[in-house]
């Protein structure tokens, strides 16, 4: 075994190092001391994910054959017990201290530098190895530590260029300032007391803001690093510090949120810096006034939160209290997560097991246990609002890793270390993550309403609104037409939800406004026709239950938010409210915007799809018709849903089908329901290349149905197909081409035939069905088949039953459709250019061949 260690009561410098070691070494484990300093164990609670360790107190040391100690040269100093090293064979130290190693080491590198890490930097560039961000980062802070930001004496060029080297590897600053800290002179730390004595808190959008103010008789330099102090002692998100100097006052800011502009708020007093850090003076500006504007200014500099609700993986992969701890592993596994949120028998969150806790059990044999007596049952929780700022700071004082989100008790989401982690160090992603803040904050839809609607539909819409308000309803407009109006796209359907019966309401809007009502009892709904003969949709606020699996649901009165979580999708699961104090507020508890911003289709719910898996054909013609993509998630539990689609009715299906076809999407839709599994689930045949360029023959034939399409799917050739494709034939149509492909006789040997003979064979069968043999890619007589349909279509027939009678005077028999079938056949073989020489032909059969009269 073979391990990284560094001195008890372990700091940044010590920490970095063995990160850096690790990726020098990366079949080495790291061993963690106990004793940590408060800074270090901070940022293992948010970090101790990104590298490979364990606790000092697990190594059995008599399996320990290679150590490597960094930041140290003493095995003592480190917790390493000497004596029990029975099968050690090398020992590696790397130091900045002047000490001597004990006990000898194998080898030794000790060098005067500010920072050990920086030692091991120099390793990682000869070997021209990548690190992450997060890597960089923690590296960085020994570095910086150790160093004091390059400003202590034992700085060297080379700390510098292990700095520079980080920056390149995607250290940020701006993440790392936070976890340092300063030190001040005498003077400062006097003004330092006074500044932490005289404090203002604001709380704002959730950020905590302290202002600290002061006066002095004499100007004192370092406002700056005494406002660092002020961050870290204050524990609040960003620090002002406003002192009045003599006649003057000088304002410092500094943010360990990205959220707060100082320079903005210092640009209006003439100063200037960084976003995160600046400065401005005030000549002979009296501090009560400054103090004023600051708190004036404030307000526009800080910019909206990134919250829960954006970031959280959603839907929840959950499990049920009642399970076993041997299912439990084999969720955990199966969706590869470190922890799950444990679900009561009404849904709602009771706990949260973890991995750690799971294999203890499991480690005893306690397999066959239930979950609710090993898991977690004193959750720490947020919801959608809560700001990113708050979820780390949540988990770093608790030290957890997975946060559920709450609304209204129901678990939406789970934010995760690396939910926080992938903002904080992916400066695309959460400069993508800020612009949709600030516009969820800013967005108003009142206008988007009146753009996107006709004004005479617009115009009911707030009379809908009033009118509920009136008989003390609420009223959303939902579905489709809020996804459209965030969109931008042509929809002028108007389904609202009414809070209270819209059977009843529907009747009071015909009573007080006219027109007319149908309603449907069971459903709660209503259409009321206007008397200029607008269709407006009424629904009541429901919520569904669905006893089994691909049944029709039970439905129950409920609210917006339980009316909305019955949908379908995020992108459908919004609404607008139509209430006259809060017209075109958008309610939107499933981060919907989100995801119609990246161009995802995501259910709202994990069982969504196993109780009704029509939602798995409703969610591919969503993709296509947006040309967005199912969310990871969502793909995943489709095809986890696959059983559930034996329990759909063929009308069902069909009808989804139809659906797509009426969207012009139905060859790509059959491309994606084929990746999530859905025909080998229905159709139980395998689907080759030549099965998909049937379809495609097909649709280049003018034949782009559904029917046909799964027909394709289950042709094998020669008339054969297989059973399960019976259950789709639903019309006449479908049925008959069945029969007719399984009962032509046009597989055998036709060789030389012409035109007219294969009409012979064939004139009785569709031209839809014959298509559908005939492009079969690697069918013999496929082309000619083809060349024959298209000419029968084309070509008039000289003549019909009446030229028969009116032009020869025959009277109508049996023979009629011989002669005409012939007729026919002889004209697609150009042996009869003229009607003259048919009906000539004709008599002739005729007399030959009267005693078939």
């Amino acid at each position: 075994m073979k391990i990284l260690a560094s001195h008890l009561q372990i700091d940044f410098d010590g920490l970095a190092s063995l990160i850096a070691a690790q990726a020098l070494y990366p079949d080495a484990t790291i061993v963690l001391p106990s004793q940590q300093q408060e800074s270090v164990k901070h940022v293992l609670s948010l970090y101790r994910d990104t590298f490979r360790a364990e606790a000092i107190e697990k190594v059995n040391w008599d399996e320990v054959t290679d150590i490597l100690i960094v930041d140290s040269s003493s095995l003592k100093r480190c917790g390493i017990p000497k004596e029990k090293l029975s099968a050690l064979k090398t020992l590696t130290i790397y130091d900045h201290h002047h000490t001597d190693p004990d006990p000898t080491p194998t080898q030794f590198v000790q060098e005067p530098v500010g920072a050990c890490v920086t030692l091991l930097i120099e390793k990682l560039r000869e070997q021209d190895l990548t690190l992450k961000p997060s890597e960089a980062l923690l590296l960085g802070l020994g570095l910086y530590s150790d160093t004091g930001s390059f400003q202590h004496a034992q700085t060297t060029e080379r700390d510098l260029n292990a700095g520079a080297y980080l920056l390149s590897q995607g250290m940020d600053l701006d993440v790392m300032k936070p976890f340092l800290e300063d030190h001040l002179t005498d003077t400062q730390e006097s003004l330092y007391q006074q500044l932490s004595e005289s404090i203002e808190t604001l709380d704002e959008d959730g950020l905590q803001i302290a202002i600290c103010y002061s006066v002095c008789e004499s100007f004192i330099s370092g406002l700056a690093p005494i406002t660092e102090r002020l961050v870290s002692s204050l524990k609040a998100d960003t620090v002002l510090s406003v002192v009045q100097m003599g006649a003057n006052t000088y304002i410092t800011g500094r943010s360990q949120t990205m959220r707060v502009n100082i320079k903005k708020i210092m640009t209006a007093f003439g100063g200037g810096g960084h976003p995160q850090a600046a400065a401005a003076s005030v000549k002979k500006g009296a501090l009560k006034d400054v103090l004023k504007q600051v708190k004036a200014e404030l307000t526009s500099a800080i910019q909206p939160a990134i919250t829960a609700g954006m970031i959280m993986s959603s839907p929840v992969h959950s499990i049920e209290e009642n399970c076993t701890l041997d299912e439990a592993a084999d969720a955990l596994i199966r969706y590869g997560h470190t922890g799950m949120p444990v679900l009561n028998s009404t849904g709602q969150l009771s706990g949260v097991l973890s991995r750690r806790d799971l294999d203890k059990a499991l480690r005893h044999g306690l397999g066959h246990s239930p979950i609710h007596s090993y898991m977690t049952k004193e959750v720490l929780t947020l919801g959608p609002v809560a700001p990113l700022e708050t979820i780390q700071e949540m988990m770093i004082t608790h030290n957890i890793g997975r946060i559920p989100i709450l609304d209204h008790e129901t678990v939406v989401g789970v934010v995760s270390r690396s939910d926080v982690l992938s903002i904080l160090h992916d400066e695309a992603k959460r400069k993508q993550f800020e612009s949709e803040a600030e516009r969820l904050s800013t967005h108003t839809l009142k206008e988007a309403l009146a753009q996107h609607f006709d004004p005479t539909i617009f115009h009911l819409l707030v009379l809908v609104g009033e009118s509920a308000n009136e008989y003390g309803y609420k009223s959303y407009l939902v579905g489709g037409g809020v996804r459209d109006v965030l969109l931008g796209r042509s929809n002028e359907d108007v389904d609202i939800v009414i809070e209270g019966n819209a059977i009843e309401f529907g009747e009071k809007l015909v009573a007080t406004h006219g027109g007319c009502t149908k309603a449907h009892q069971s459903f709660g709904t209503t259409t009321w026709t206007t008397p200029s003969g607008i269709k407006v949709d009424l629904a009541t606020a429901r919520s569904e239950h669905y006893e089994q699996p691909a049944l029709l649901p039970e439905v129950s009165p409920s609210s917006i938010r339980e009316d909305l979580s019955r949908r379908d999708f995020t992108i459908n699961a919004m609404a607008i409210s139509l209430h006259p104090d809060t017209f075109g507020e958008l309610l939107d508890h499933f981060q919907g915007q989100r995801d119609l911003k990246n161009g995802h289709i995501r259910i709202l719910h994990s069982l969504s799809f196993i109780e009704d898996p029509t939602r798995i054909f409703r969610a591919v013609r969503f993709a296509n018709r947006f040309t967005y993509q199912l969310h990871p998630e969502t793909e995943t539990l489709a095809k986890g849903a696959k059983s559930s689609l034996l329990g759909l009715s063929a009308s069902r299906v069909m009808h989804e089908l139809d659906l797509m076809q009426q969207e012009d999407q139905l060859r790509t839709s059959f491309q994606t329901l084929d990746q999530l599994d859905v025909w080998l689930t229905l159709l139980k045949s395998e689907l080759t290349e030549n099965k998909w360029m049937h379809i495609d023959q097909l649709m280049k034939h003018g034949l782009s149905e559904p029917f046909l399409f799964m027909a394709a799917l289950c042709y094998e050739g020669d008339g054969h197909f297989g059973e399960s494709i019976d259950f789709y034939a639903l019309t006449s149509k479908d049925q008959r081409l069945l029969r007719t492909v399984r009962e032509a006789t046009i597989y055998e040997e036709m060789d030389n035939l012409t035109l007219g003979e294969w009409h012979q064979q064939l004139h009785h069968l569709p031209a839809r069905d014959l298509l559908f043999i005939a492009t079969k890619p690697d069918f013999a007589y496929g082309e000619t088949i083809v060349t024959y349909i298209q000419k029968r279509v084309a070509l008039p027939p000289l003549l019909a039953g009446k030229d028969l009678v009116t032009d020869l005077g025959l009277d109508p028999g049996p023979i009629f459709s011989s002669i005409l079938t012939k007729v026919y056949s002889l004209q697609l073989d150009d042996k009869l250019p003229s009607k003259q020489e048919a009906l000539a032909w004709a008599k002739d059969y005729y007399e030959k061949n009267a005693d078939l009269v």
